[in-house]
C-alpha cells in the first residue's frame, strides 16, 4: 500500500468505541432528564397540596378571626337559644371517635340578603357522605347552603377533630387566637 492512503478514514474497532461513548453520554443523558422529569412531577404535585392547605387554612382563620359572640335572635336563631353568649359552638359529635368534627360561629365580616352576619359551619366528612368509602374534604356550610367543598378529594385527609377540650374552653373569654392554633394543631393532612 502506498503511504498517501494509509491514513484515511476510521478503523472498525474506533468506530466501535466512539459510537460507544456516544450511546454512555446519551444514555446517561436521558437518564438525568427522565429524572428531572419524574422529579418536577412530584414537586408540582406536592407544590398543588401546599398550595391547597394553605388556601385551606388562610380561608378558615379568616372567617374564624371574624367570628362574633352570638346575642341577637339570628345570632341565636344559628347557634340555637341555649348558646347565648358563645362565639364558637363544636358540632358534628362522633360517638365513636368522641369528638367533634365541625364548628359554627357567626362570621360578622360578611352580610346576607337581609343585613346580618353570616352563619358559618366548617366540618370534615367524606366527599360523598353516603361512601364511607371516599375521601376526607373540608366543607363549609353558608347560611344553611351547602355543605361546599373547601379541599379536593385530591388531598389526602387523614382526620381532622376537634377534641373535647375544646368544648370546655369554648366559654365567653376563649381567646380566638388559641382557638384557630387548636383548631389547626388538629388538623392532620
Amino acid at each position: 500500500m502506498s503511504p498517501q492512503y494509509k491514513n484515511k478514514g476510521f478503523t472498525i474497532i474506533e468506530l466501535v468505541v466512539v459510537m460507544a461513548v456516544f450511546l454512555f453520554v446519551v444514555g446517561a443523558a436521558m437518564t438525568i432528564f427522565i429524572s428531572i422529569v419524574s422529579n418536577q412531577k412530584k414537586v408540582l404535585s406536592e407544590q398543588q397540596v401546599l398550595n391547597q392547605v394553605s388556601y385551606a387554612q388562610e380561608y378558615m382563620s379568616k372567617a374564624l378571626r371574624m367570628a362574633k359572640v352570638a346575642l341577637t335572635a339570628s345570632d341565636l336563631a344559628c347557634m340555637g337559644s341555649e348558646n347565648s353568649g358563645y362565639i364558637y359552638l363544636l358540632t358534628r359529635y362522633d360517638v365513636a371517635t368522641q369528638t367533634f368534627k365541625g364548628v359554627k360561629f357567626i362570621n360578622q365580616s360578611g352580610l346576607d340578603e337581609s343585613g346580618e352576619p353570616i352563619c358559618q359551619e366548617f366540618f370534615v366528612d367524606h366527599e360523598n357522605p353516603a361512601d364511607a368509602g371516599t375521601p376526607l374534604v373540608i366543607k363549609e356550610i353558608k347560611n344553611g347552603v351547602g355543605p361546599t367543598d373547601i379541599t379536593s378529594a385530591d388531598l389526602i385527609i387523614n382526620y381532622m377533630k376537634i377534641l373535647k377540650i375544646i368544648a370546655h374552653i369554648l366559654v365567653k373569654k376563649m381567646s380566638l387566637l388559641s382557638l384557630i392554633k387548636k383548631l389547626l394543631e388538629y388538623l392532620k393532612i
